[in-house]
């Protein structure tokens, strides 16, 4: 369960980069242009974001890459915190300690 807070910190952390790069080209340009997150993922990889679509659209469900286009149109500090958000502050479930009074003879 810890690496999955770490996972959730280091999207959290990644999200604000984003947001402050965002904020950084508003105050440069003077106009609100926040980065999708389909465009920073054909920036990193253009082939494997092609290649999901061809993989999505012919061998699962067509109407799933609407679903996920309509992600990779959403802002990308607010793609990743959403589950960063959600794998860090997932409640935890402490196991039940049974009370140790010793050894029993």
């Amino acid at each position: 369960m810890t690496v999955l807070r770490v996972i959730g910190w280091l999207l959290i952390a990644a999200a604000l980069v984003f947001l402050g790069r965002d904020f950084f080209d508003w105050y440069k340009a003077g106009h609100w242009a926040a980065t999708s997150a389909g465009k920073v993922w054909y920036g990193l990889s253009p082939g494997s974001l092609n290649l999901l679509q061809a993989g999505v659209e012919r061998h699962l469900w067509q109407p799933l890459w609407s679903a996920i286009l309509w992600v990779l149109l959403r802002p990308v500090w607010l793609v990743l915190a959403l589950p960063g958000f959600i794998l860090a502050f997932w409640p935890r479930h402490r196991a039940r300690r049974r009370p140790h009074f010793g050894r029993l003879r």
